[in-house]
């Protein structure tokens, strides 16, 4: 029983470090993967590649930092994605008006695209089309075929 409380605890105080560095990983890995394929394609100087690398980066980071919080989560991994999610649109727009005050466009777009993705996730998360721990995938469901055996054409 100790075991399995400890276990919860842990859960509950390494979500929001494990889910920061994991964004950080990911979206370390949208960008490399980004400039491998496109800029063979596309000028790495051009306004089209960098405003792409800033929307897909920060998409990315934000939405597997919702994503990964409600996955480590223990339980109510709907209302941690919404917390989740809300702190960091707080975080975006609280950036946002102090990249207006500076002029910086790049931050304000971050801080837009910051926002977007969170959201969107967590509206995934809470609608229920995105896969948490401990919860079935569409195809594991009943109403979507899970114990049916068309090998056989038997259902």
């Amino acid at each position: 029983m100790f075991k399995h409380r400890l276990a919860i605890a842990v859960r509950w105080i390494v979500f929001a470090p494990v889910a920061y560095a994991a964004a950080l990983l990911f979206q370390l890995i949208v960008i490399v993967g980004n400039n491998l394929t496109m800029a063979r394609h596309i000028d790495p100087n051009s306004f089209l590649f960098n405003a792409w690398i800033l929307f897909i980066s920060t998409v990315s980071f934000s939405g597997t930092l919702v994503y990964v919080s409600s996955y480590i989560a223990p339980w109510g991994k709907k209302a941690v994605s919404i917390v989740t999610a809300t702190l960091a649109t707080a975080l975006a727009v609280g950036l946002c008006f102090f990249a207006v005050l500076e002029n910086d466009v790049e931050s304000v777009f971050h801080s837009i695209f910051f926002a977007i993705g969170a959201i969107g996730v967590s509206a995934g998360i809470v609608s229920g089309n995105a896969a948490t721990s401990r919860e079935l995938s569409w195809h594991e469901s009943p109403e979507h075929g899970a114990g049916k055996n068309y090998g056989d054409l038997e259902m």
